[in-house]
């Protein structure tokens, strides 16, 4: 229960996490000091979930989605996570269920709040500026749904 969004317009790329930390089945929330979203050298990753297989991914350094797909399936027990990769090129999705899926478009989210996320994001121009366009797409998101808390944290290459 969280969104992360990524945007890539060709040329430069970003990705967006909010801070909440959500008790399963309820509405209850606290915010968390602990990243969601981080830098592996030219990729930004985001994830979430268990806050176990977050910790695992980024503490690995890996960028790699089959590396990261092989290793929390391997390290650990773990359902109900996902990773979104966002590059200059592409938006890629690491699921628990074994998947890794390259969006067609240059923009992705998953999480609770992925839907009004996807919504903003296919609204704006493939040439939008990317760092904007994510702080924006996470403020709507942040409005209109119950699991999208800021502060929100933005990397950007």
């Amino acid at each position: 229960m969280t969104v992360i969004a990524g945007f890539t317009n060709g040329q430069s790329y970003a990705i967006g996490a909010d801070s909440g930390a959500f008790e399963d089945g309820s509405h209850l929330y606290t915010t968390t000091k602990t990243p969601k979203a981080w830098v592996v050298g030219d990729t930004l990753i985001g994830g979430v979930g268990s806050f176990r297989a977050i910790e695992v991914a980024r503490s690995s350094g890996l960028s790699d989605p089959h590396k990261l797909l092989t290793l929390l399936l391997e390290q650990t027990n773990l359902s109900g996570w996902s990773l979104l990769l966002v590059t200059r090129k592409a938006i890629t999705e690491v699921s628990d269920e074994g998947g890794v899926t390259t969006y067609r478009d240059h923009y992705g989210a998953i999480g609770a709040g992925a839907g009004v996320a996807m919504g903003y994001l296919a609204g704006c121009n493939k040439s939008a500026p990317t760092v904007l366009t994510i702080r924006k797409a996470m403020e709507i998101t942040g409005k209109h749904s119950l699991y999208c808390v800021p502060p929100y944290l933005i990397f950007s290459k």
